[in-house]
């Protein structure tokens, strides 16, 4: 088999194994386009433009046996695939989705709900599909994609450099963790409810609440006027600090809600708690709920946006011995998201699309 070339939007350092993985195991050419550089309305589009141009020379002089892409994250984005598709089509280069997206039209703005019969016309000529998880997958055969073409590579991520703690290091008061970025699609501010109400209940319990971004003071005002002094706000964690934070919660909680289209996607820090033997509560609107939350045995599925819920949710896994039970089921059922099935899943996927199934 020839060179397959890979579109993502950017490079993600929780990415950084399963592309090498990629590169030298299966032969492909990750590149990247956006960045992390800010410019004004204007120049912005400039650059996009250069960016789409020379990708757009690429796909067609050189030689692949196949391209992997179309993500329709952002406009810009869905902009990029379909012209890559439509260049792939003119070469009869097979096209491959790879896309963790199942949530687009449901709550879609306007300019997003006029994008939809281009993502329809995207997915019914696209020769396969590679997704994460159980909602991707329904969400693309509602759109017509045949479901023997949809291959899953469930999302993985590096395993921790030490072995995961047989209990847990804080026995009391327990400690729950969110770990993220502090942006509204999270629903910080109903865990946070959910904590005044375990409170409320005389249930004594730490949030730890770990990341950054603009919402950080709404947070701590709402945490300070609910009276809650169990609360600490850690700021920004490095990507290589992620599990020592994660080792010292009983429970990791992931609150997100929908926001018009936006939802979890997936939320690879519910796999990372599961490596380290912790039970994980999540709402509906986080994508790898569905695939890695036996409710019960290793933690809670509740509405989202529902903080009686939630809070119900985290006092059952609070006890010692539902968290040591459901750390452990969560530790089995992590080994069916390895970095190895996510590759196989690639290669599934390709050996699909490649004439006569060409062989990887």
């Amino acid at each position: 088999m020839g060179r397959t070339l890979m579109i993502h939007n950017r490079y993600m350092p929780y990415r950084r194994t399963i592309f090498n993985m990629l590169q030298n195991k299966l032969g492909v050419e990750p590149t990247f386009i956006s960045g992390n550089d800010q410019h004004t309305a204007i120049r912005g589009s400039l650059v996009n433009l250069c960016r789409l141009c020379s990708l757009a020379l690429r796909v067609w002089s050189e030689e692949y046996s196949a391209v992997i892409g179309g993500s329709w994250d952002s406009l810009w984005e869905l902009a990029v695939a379909i012209v890559v598709l439509i260049l792939c089509k003119a070469k009869h280069i097979p096209f491959v989705i790879w896309t963790e997206s199942w949530n687009y039209s449901e709550r879609a703005q306007l300019a997003r709900k006029l994008a939809d019969p281009l993502i329809g016309g995207m997915i019914r000529h696209s020769d396969a599909f590679i997704v994460p998880g159980t909602r991707t997958m329904r969400y693309l055969a509602s759109r017509g994609a045949s479901r023997r073409a949809i291959f899953r590579a469930p999302n993985a991520c590096d395993p921790p450099e030490e072995s995961a703690p047989k209990g847990c290091e804080n026995e009391f008061p327990p400690v729950v963790l969110f770990l993220g970025r502090l942006i509204e699609v999270k629903g910080i501010e109903h865990l946070i409810e959910a904590m005044a109400i375990l409170k409320d209940r005389g249930c004594r319990a730490i949030l730890v609440i770990a990341g950054e971004g603009p919402l950080a003071s709404q947070l701590r005002y709402a945490a300070k006027s609910r009276g809650l002094t169990d609360v600490i706000f850690v700021g920004c964690v490095r990507y290589e600090d992620r599990y020592d934070w994660i080792r010292r919660a009983n429970v990791v909680v992931l609150p997100s809600v929908f926001v018009g289209n936006r939802c979890e996607a997936w939320g690879l820090v519910l796999n990372e708690a599961m490596l380290m033997a912790k039970p994980i509560v999540a709402t509906w609107a986080v994508g790898a709920a569905y695939d890695l939350i036996e409710q019960g045995h290793n933690g809670f599925t509740v509405p989202p946006g529902d903080a009686a819920c939630l809070a119900q949710a985290i006092e059952r896994t609070l006890g010692h011995k539902a968290m040591i039970r459901m750390g452990k089921r969560s530790q089995v059922l992590a080994e069916r998201f390895s970095l190895e099935k996510m590759l196989m899943g690639f290669k599934t996927a390709l050996q699909y699309a490649l004439p006569h199934g060409a062989r990887l």
